[in-house]
């Protein structure tokens, strides 16, 4: 007999922010659909259940939990992830304040970590920025509604 001959994989669909993934999800302990936050490169790295409402990172079907997947390869080192968000960027950065709204995909330029992009929204007043030493929480100002 032959060896089967093997095919290579599909390359990966291409994802958008706003696009409907299938993900794990943290609060409804299962697999549900989440739609897009944020993305770096075409791998999804921010989330939120359509069920919950829970926002958390991305977490493929079927992969590793935390304890398995601290013993696996490590992820994607933090410059590669500065250096594909960075791609994207058009512009003169906005200089960070404390008091500052920010939205995902807002390039901005922090006095210590340098120029990086908004990657998620943990809260109203907690943003996560992509910078080239890895990726960091900061405060902002809270979103008022209105109202309020």
């Amino acid at each position: 007999m032959s060896p089967a001959k093997k095919t290579p994989p599909p390359p990966p669909k291409t994802i958008e922010v706003g696009d409907d993934v299938d993900a794990k999800c943290t609060k409804c302990k299962g697999v549900t659909k989440h739609i897009v936050l944020a993305k770096i490169g075409w791998k999804p790295t921010r989330v939120e259940c359509h069920t919950c409402k829970g926002q958390h990172a991305f977490r493929a079907p079927g992969t590793a939990t935390r304890k398995t997947a601290a013993k696996a390869a490590p992820d994607i080192p933090p410059e590669e992830q500065w250096k594909a968000v960075m791609k994207n960027v058009t512009g003169t950065p906005r200089p960070y304040e404390t008091s500052g709204e920010y939205t995902l995909g807002i390039h901005m330029k922090h006095k210590k970590f340098g120029e990086g992009v908004v990657i998620g929204l943990n809260s109203q007043t907690v943003c996560e920025v992509a910078f080239e030493e890895g990726i960091k929480k900061l405060i902002m100002g809270s979103r008022r509604t209105p109202g309020s």
